[in-house]
């Protein structure tokens, strides 16, 4: 099996779907010698906010001298951003390899998902490759996500719970923080991010009672904004002075979150903020250019969308903003446009990027209760007609809707913004 025939085996399982439960990849990590047992996790679960806290947290860890995986997902460009280790993703000999032992004990009529795999292939990664921690993303809620597969972790954090994935985790808060305090385990500590939903916060609360386990709550007082501008922020947590290069101040409680995280690790103040300073994720309010200001995010529920406004609306405050986007039939795109549209003075609208995505008629049909829009053969033909437009004009640009998008113009806008 190649690179390529992994992608493809991988990509077969699709077919099942999402089948939440832990049967089967239990039996599958039991025949493939329990590697999840040989690690030390750090689980983190939530709506918004895990993939940046996994990410500051891995690079925390990193700058105190440990080798690091990290787990997270979805990917932009290339599918092995979501298995890392020190921050560089799994060779493409690597992967093969291992889907290949994966798939020699997978019945064809056996329902493993996709998700499974991965999350199985990435484990057995890390353990031949003797990582000393594991930062674990969950996939979709966690009490009966793939990768709560795991025993008690080191440590678990819960960041921003919000309203998504509904049909799966429930209709309310409530409900949702219910299922992702299933990667609270007795043993564990655990991290609860400041600001959730009082209801969300109860539950967390009392999940954690009932394992005997006091979480640690990062006060939100404790935090002066120093500095702030399109290109991170700067604060004072207490006495540590912390530059977070990803850009918005939801990234506050992000960064604070994987403090405490780094803190029960014992990773030392200067390895923490120097950790921290060089983390990066790309197409979340990535910065691809400051002549003209190229903006890239993938947020794509409402609490994203409230989190890229406020950003937009404080760091870009004056400015005139226009916007490339796309999005998913299937989310509450009505919702984000209300918040994100009025920001704009003309939206670039595009297609054609996922088999779920709007069209970009309809999409403009939407945004235009709110500015100008513009309806794109492609979204390609989107970007180069923005950028051509905000060269002209000294505009800002923000391409925005869907990661699916970020990932299909990402490469094209740098190679497009260096021209």
């Amino acid at each position: 099996m190649n690179y390529n025939d992994a992608l493809r085996y991988i990509g077969s399982r699709l077919r099942f779907g999402i089948k939440p439960g832990l049967d089967r990849i239990r039996r599958l990590l039991c025949r493939l010698g329990e590697p999840q047992s040989k690690l030390r996790f750090i689980h983190v679960a939530g709506t918004n906010g895990k993939g940046s806290t996994c990410t500051m947290t891995a690079a925390g860890l990193m700058a105190a001298g440990y080798r690091v995986g990290l787990y997270t997902s979805p990917y932009i460009c290339d599918f092995r951003e979501r298995i890392q280790i020190d921050g560089q993703m799994i060779p493409e000999a690597d992967l093969a390899r291992l889907t290949e032992q994966a798939a020699a004990i997978i019945d064809d009529e056996d329902e493993t998902t996709e998700f499974e795999v991965i999350t199985c292939i990435a484990l057995m990664w890390y353990a031949e490759q003797h990582c000393d921690f594991v930062v674990l993303e969950t996939g979709l809620g966690g009490r009966l996500d793939a990768t709560n597969v795991i025993d008690a972790p080191f440590a678990a954090a819960i960041t921003r719970i919000d309203l998504d994935h509904t049909a799966i985790l429930g209709d309310n808060v409530a409900q949702i923080a219910g299922e992702k305090a299933g990667i609270i385990k007795a043993g564990s500590r655990v991290v609860i991010q400041p600001g959730q939903p009082a209801e969300a916060h109860e539950v967390l609360v009392n999940c954690c009672a009932q394992q005997g386990i006091t979480p640690i709550v990062p006060d939100r007082e404790s935090v002066e904004v120093l500095g702030e501008s399109i290109e991170g922020t700067d604060i004072l947590y207490g006495d540590l002075k912390l530059r977070i290069p990803l850009v918005g101040r939801h990234q506050i409680d992000n960064a604070v979150t994987a403090v405490e995280l780094l803190r029960l690790a014992g990773v030392s103040e200067d390895a923490i903020a120097a950790g921290i300073a060089k983390a990066f994720i790309p197409a979340r309010m990535e910065l691809l250019s400051t002549e003209p200001v190229v903006i890239l995010d993938g947020a794509h529920n409402p609490n994203g969308a409230e989190a890229l406004s406020k950003a937009v609306g404080n760091l870009l405050s004056g400015r005139e903003v226009i916007a490339v986007m796309g999005v998913l039939r299937d989310k509450d795109y009505r919702c984000e446009l209300g918040m994100l549209a009025p920001l704009f003075g003309r939206i670039y609208c595009a297609d054609g990027f996922s088999d779920r995505c709007q069209t970009a008629e309809a999409l403009a049909q939407a945004a235009g209760e709110y500015t100008r829009t513009v309806v794109c053969s492609s979204p390609e033909a989107a970007v180069e007609e923005a950028v051509a437009y905000a060269r002209e004009h000294n505009t800002a640009l923000v391409i925005c809707g869907s990661l699916y998008l970020a990932g299909r113009v990402r490469a094209q806008l740098i190679d497009v913004l260096r021209g």
